[in-house]
């Protein structure tokens, strides 16, 4: 897990976690207990956050959960490093944490109509095509690393990391930025948790914009 600071806000914490490890989710209590923030921002769409709360925060049985073959190509390596469960058990931790300490969890990402929009006006025919490539080549021939935390930045880079796909990712921060924002004008601490690969991202987004 990474903590990383905003510039210019120290009651402003980002949590960046690896995505499926089992091993992330006690990191990021931990972290939570020590800031005990007034309220926490799941880097999260309005709709993921409440398929988490409808399908699995409280529940006994969990519905079966389809994945993507870049999402098991992922799984395969990430379990090298320990545990992977579907769906993000650190962001299922954060809900837990927040809900036993009756602090409110909000999303921050845009919701799934918006982010549709952004895709569409970012992405063209060419850069799609390119960014199907890259999965592809990611798929027949995952990287060799030797930490989860390399993993994860090398597959955001390969696959966003350029073009168009940098600028939607960081039109998506921006947006996500903005959220946080608002929300800091009404809680006087906020810890935002996000996949690890967004963590700089996010600091870059939250500093630039206005407080």
């Amino acid at each position: 897990m990474k903590r990383q600071t905003v510039a210019g806000d120290s009651r402003l914490t980002i949590l960046g976690v690896i995505r499926g490890l089992v091993s992330e989710a006690p990191l990021l209590e931990a972290a939570l207990e020590e800031i005990r923030p007034e309220a926490v921002g799941l880097a999260l769409s309005t709709e993921e956050v409440q398929g988490l709360r409808d399908y699995f925060v409280g529940k006994d049985a969990e519905p079966f959960v389809p994945i993507l073959g870049s999402e098991a190509a992922e799984i395969r390596v990430l379990s090298q490093f320990g545990e992977v469960r579907i769906p993000h058990p650190s962001f299922l931790a954060a809900v837990g944490w927040a809900d036993a300490h009756g602090v409110p969890t909000l999303p921050v990402d845009p919701n799934e109509e918006i982010y549709a929009e952004m895709f569409g006006s970012t992405i063209g025919y060419t850069e799609l095509v390119r960014r199907t490539l890259r999965e592809r080549r990611l798929l027949r021939k995952p990287p060799h690393v030797d930490s989860a935390e390399g993993f994860v930045l090398f597959w955001d880079h390969t696959l966003n990391g350029r073009g168009a796909s940098r600028r939607l990712a960081e039109k998506r921060d921006a947006a996500a930025a903005l959220e946080v924002q608002t929300l800091r004008r009404r809680y006087a601490s906020l810890a935002i948790i996000a996949e690890r690969e967004r963590t700089e991202g996010l600091a870059r987004a939250l500093a630039a914009s206005p407080a």
